[in-house]
């Protein structure tokens, strides 16, 4: 069981993680050798040890995918980048992200990090780590609805390495949309994003997540089988009640709500509908709806007068500048125009 825990006291760091079905056990790692030790709980196991073991173990283990004699990249940001790649023992498609530390949100180590205790031992996880395990998409689970599961994570002096699920055909919706571009996304399909990332983000209220960043290169479009979104990049996420206020900037510019520049502070549930409407809003007029902070804060939405009264009044409800009076999750899944 993982609690989340606010500790002001000594606690440990654990530098990798990865799946172990075995027993709850103390044993060393024949592979790492004797200055490193796995401690197995419950579904899966951690690791501590020098920045050397851990590069070993990843270059044993993993594998980026080389095109046309360059590494293939999926994305890239401020923080780092993710590459394609493989898992050496059967060649499962992983996505590798790594993200230098000195970029991260805040440089202070004490934010990047989230306390837990497990079976009475503290330890430091790296946030986005920590909130995906929350999430239950950690290295225990075989897959999750809202997000691909992390598999494992390397904790390293400099870098830190995370390895995802990666199915297969997938693309950001950025991507998917420019591929859409000679025909455009059917009002069917839009409906349908739209139904997955309400029904996610209200999974995500439900466990206590706030994932701060939801704009289109956070939103993974899978096409085999139908349509499938979900969120990806928590590296921005917290563990927080839906009405907690948040002082931080640590959303895109674009995507926040007026009351972030207006009161400088904001909160989970009207920020996470703000940026699925300004989602929506992208996929339907091909822009985002407001130009700059001062429009942002000053003027209403301007909205197609092709679109239907009742997806006017849904874009309406996500975009009330004032986030007592904005709609709640729960209130646009069960608006008309989803229905």
């Amino acid at each position: 069981m993982w609690f989340l825990q606010d500790v002001p006291c000594v606690s440990r760091r654990w530098t990798c993680g990865h799946l172990s079905r075995s027993p709850l056990s103390l044993l060393p790692d024949p592979d790492e050798g004797p200055s490193c030790f796995t401690t197995n709980l419950t579904a899966f196991s951690l690791a501590t040890s020098s920045d050397l073991h851990c590069v070993d173990r990843y270059k044993r283990m993993y594998e980026e995918e080389i095109v046309n004699g360059k590494v293939r990249v999926l994305g890239k940001g401020g923080f780092g980048s993710v590459t394609a790649g493989h898992r050496k023992a059967d060649h499962a498609p992983v996505a590798i992200k790594k993200t230098k530390k000195h970029k991260l949100v805040s440089k202070a180590s004490d934010y990047n990090y989230i306390s837990h205790v497990i079976n009475n031992h503290i330890v430091d996880l790296p946030r986005e780590v920590a909130v995906l395990i929350h999430l239950g998409a950690g290295p225990e689970a075989e897959t999750h609805n809202v997000t691909p599961v992390l598999l494992d994570w390397f904790d390293l002096e400099e870098e830190l390495i995370l390895i995802f699920q990666r199915p297969a055909p997938c693309m950001n919706m950025v991507k998917y949309l420019n591929h859409k571009n000679d025909t455009g996304l059917c009002l069917c399909d839009i409906k349908n994003i739209m139904i997955q990332l309400v029904d996610k983000a209200l999974e995500m209220q439900s466990k206590n997540v706030f994932h701060h960043d939801i704009k289109l290169d956070n939103i993974l479009i899978e096409t085999d089988g139908g349509l499938r979104a979900r969120y990806i990049d928590f590296g921005c996420s917290d563990i927080c009640s839906h009405e907690e206020m948040h002082s931080s900037s640590r959303g895109t510019e674009g995507y926040m709500p007026p009351e972030s520049f207006t009161e400088g502070c904001y909160s989970a549930g009207p920020t996470t509908v703000w940026q699925l409407g300004t989602v929506l809003y992208v996929m339907l007029h091909g822009r985002l709806p407001f130009e700059n902070n001062s429009e942002l804060v000053e003027k209403e939405v301007r909205l197609q007068q092709t679109l239907s009264n009742d997806c006017k009044d849904f874009l309406r409800q996500c975009f009330k500048k004032n986030p007592r009076e904005r709609a709640t999750l729960a209130l646009l899944r069960g608006h008309p125009w989803l229905n």
